[in-house]
């Protein structure tokens, strides 16, 4: 399999998946190195696909589901771990975190 064939492949396996694929399941699956697997999606965003890197994996996001995002500003007051903990389940549940804007005293 060619690198070309590899990446077609790759991004035809996350177009045809109902839920994130991992980096590591596609290696094990193309027999190539996880970092491999990033590369490749690297490239492939570069080209125009619409891939989606979460924690749980890759997946293409659809006209319909980008229509379905919330956008906007969260303001919340937490102490530095559940701020961590907030965001996570944004990130988890499918959300992206595109900016974090953290404003305090300095003393």
């Amino acid at each position: 399999m060619t690198t070309q064939e590899r990446r077609a492949a790759v991004l035809a396996a996350i177009q045809d998946s109902s839920q994130p694929i991992s980096a590591k399941t596609l290696a094990k699956q193309y027999e190539v190195s996880r970092q491999t697997i990033v590369g490749d999606i690297a490239l492939l965003r570069a080209q125009g696909a619409n891939v989606i890197a979460t924690v749980s994996g890759y997946y293409i996001q659809t006209v319909q589901q980008r229509q379905q995002y919330y956008r906007g500003q969260v303001v919340c007051q937490h102490t530095p771990a559940k701020t961590r903990a907030e965001l996570l389940v944004i990130v988890k549940n499918g959300g992206r975190v595109v900016d974090v804007t953290v404003d305090h005293l300095i003393r």
